[in-house]
């Protein structure tokens, strides 16, 4: 994973860490919990690097690289197929594959585990940090160029009452392309 790392290389870290700091083997107990340790100086702690926190760090800067809808990434290009990939069976039943554009833009999940889970281990951590602290587009008064470049279907501020599984709204979007 580039600029971030595997979970085991994070346990083995902080077994490292443990060791170093209390003088054992990382099955021993220090008197002081790894938490006070990472916590400033100011609040008695040691300002020590917290890991795993670090490689959240990553995956949101790497999140807010993927959600730049201009000038994107080709990385995110291919993210976004990828995505499409693991979408979720039960989304997939209820969506028409041809209006899936974004994730956070539209109300469908994907599966970061199992048979549908097609996705890189940077871009499934990322998925799990934005679900982790709740990442999601929200704006209160969006411009018209934002509301203009919103997907027409299945968007994320779209009432699910709203109609768009009607039989005329199937029939615009199949027969008609719209």
């Amino acid at each position: 994973m580039a600029q971030g790392m595997p979970n085991s290389v994070l346990t083995a870290l902080n077994d490292k860490i443990v060791a170093f700091w209390f003088d054992c083997d990382p099955s021993c107990r220090g008197r002081v919990s790894i938490s006070t340790l990472h916590a400033p100086r100011s609040a008695g702690g040691m300002n020590l690097l917290n890991l795993a926190h670090r490689n959240d760090a990553v995956s949101l800067v790497r999140l807010r690289s993927y959600l730049r809808m201009a000038d994107r990434a080709p990385w995110a290009i291919i993210a976004d197929e990828l995505l499409k990939l693991s979408m979720t069976a039960d989304d997939r039943r209820r969506l028409n594959s041809f209006h899936i554009d974004n994730m956070f833009l539209q109300g469908w999940n994907v599966a970061l585990k199992g048979p549908n889970a097609h996705l890189p281990p940077a871009v499934r951590h990322m998925i799990s940090v934005a679900r982790k602290y709740g990442i999601s587009f929200d704006g209160l008064w969006p411009s018209s160029d934002v509301r203009g470049s919103l997907p027409l279907w299945f968007h994320f501020a779209l009432d699910c009452r709203s109609g768009v599984n009607t039989e005329r709204a199937r029939c615009m979007r199949l027969t008609h392309g719209i």
